[in-house]
């Protein structure tokens, strides 16, 4: 490995229940500007086809053709190390908030949260906005996982303060 470099070793298994004779997998497991990358799939996959996604991320689909009860994945990577903050440059024009800010069915505006946020955002810097805000959600909800399900309002979570994974 060279100076300064940064290895990354991947492994994925699954155990299915029963022999499986045909599986299709799609992986993004191959950081932009590695200068080493290998993926290896066990079985062996009968076709490959690559692409990049829109955000430029390199893609890889797998047909493992079988019968087969266990699939495993391992990728190695070896990603040069870059100076503070010049990814920034790179992946400037990528980044847009617009799609993340918009309300939607299952994320409505709300006044609380927006009051929330207001109240517990401080620091400079967007990484310790973001600090702040995970470690007062920390602080002020509890995990339940009789209070909400996959379909629980947002609203609910908000009131309660209680609530699993995808509430927080």
């Amino acid at each position: 490995m060279t100076e300064g470099a940064i290895r990354i070793v991947h492994q994925t298994s699954h155990l299915f229940p029963r022999p499986v004779e045909v599986g299709e997998i799609e992986v993004c497991l191959e950081p932009l500007g590695a200068s080493f990358h290998q993926v290896v799939v066990t079985p062996i996959a009968a076709e490959e086809s690559r692409w990049h996604d829109a955000f430029g991320n390199p893609r890889k689909r797998l047909l493992v053709r079988g019968p087969f009860e266990r699939l495993e994945v391992t990728a190695v990577s070896t990603v040069p190390r870059r100076p503070d903050g010049a990814w920034r440059e790179r992946f400037a024009s990528l980044v847009s908030r617009d799609g993340l800010v918009a309300p939607s069915p299952r994320v409505p505006h709300l006044v609380a949260t927006r009051d929330f946020a207001r109240e517990v955002l401080v620091g400079a810097t967007l990484r310790e906005r973001l600090v702040s805000f995970v470690e007062a959600l920390a602080r002020s909800a509890t995990f339940d996982t009789a209070a909400t399900d996959v379909d629980t309002p947002l609203e609910r979570f908000v009131a309660t303060r209680r609530g699993v994974c995808q509430d927080f």
